[in-house]
């Protein structure tokens, strides 16, 4: 389960099954959310608390995510492997955790089946349309064959492996800032015609110091750099990162001796 695809009422609802009353906003309570699912995916045992939610509770929960999860699939014209795909997958993992937990009540099972074929249905809906998707990648217009031999003469060039790229991230102060280092990877991932496959099982040459010891601790908690680069922002980003960012695009005046063209592209 994707934490940063849950939004507000879901996250809480993560946690209070947890018996945790959580505080503070999405942001902080996604990475919370993401720690203690880091806990339980290494096979520590978790006694969850009796179900704090009454079945009609969780009923008007229910119908809320499938709502969104409707509007998501009837809507859905994306790739299996995009963003949009991932948040329907986090909320139906979600919401079937939460079908589960529904208190037993033998007068309301048809409540409860009538959540499972909603399930269902919305399930084959997102089949049929991730394929109508993927079929429609195939056809590939005549007028799109010269790009593709270019694309493919492009894919042919050695790539440059990462360690031979000159850079490393350790993670301290004075260094090169997480989100610079991950701007010039892939800036060089480009340049040097490395998928993000190769990139993810090369990441190791592109740590030292604390930082490499972070990625040796975390390494086997993700399978892929995107998930990587999530953790590692997490971890090295500071939390007030966007707002002093923002600040200081603000208060940026243009140089003397700068021309407009440098001065837009560094704001």
């Amino acid at each position: 389960m994707e934490v940063e695809r849950l939004n507000q009422s879901e996250l809480i609802y993560e946690f209070r099954i947890r018996g945790v009353e959580p505080t503070g906003n999405v942001e902080q309570l996604r990475k919370l959310l993401r720690s203690s699912l880091k806990v339980e995916k290494r096979g520590k045992t978790i006694v969850f608390p009796p179900n704090p939610y009454t079945f009609e509770e969780d009923v008007k929960g229910i119908r809320e995510t499938l709502a969104q999860l409707g509007d998501l699939v009837e809507n859905f014209d994306d790739s299996i492997h995009g963003g949009t795909y991932k948040k329907i997958e986090t909320k139906f993992s979600h919401v079937e955790g939460r079908i589960k937990r529904l208190i037993e009540d033998a007068n309301r099972t048809e409540t409860v089946d009538e959540f499972t074929r909603r399930i269902s249905s919305l399930k084959n809906l997102l089949t049929s349309a991730s394929k109508k998707f993927e079929d429609s990648l195939l056809l590939v217009d005549k007028d799109d064959e010269n790009a593709n031999l270019a694309l493919e003469s492009w894919s042919e060039i050695k790539p440059i492996p990462p360690n031979k790229w000159n850079l490393k991230f350790s993670g301290d102060k004075l260094s090169i800032s997480v989100s610079a280092f991950l701007e010039r990877v892939e800036e060089l991932r480009i340049a040097r015609n490395v998928s993000y496959d190769m990139l993810y099982n090369s990441a190791v040459d592109l740590f030292e110091g604390k930082a490499l010891v972070w990625f040796r601790a975390y390494k086997s908690l993700v399978s892929d750099w995107d998930e990587l680069t999530k953790l590692l922002r997490d971890e090295f980003q500071p939390h007030d990162y966007n707002e002093k960012l923002l600040s200081e695009i603000k208060n940026r005046t243009q140089g003397p001796d700068e021309s407009i063209g440098v001065y837009v592209a560094v704001v």
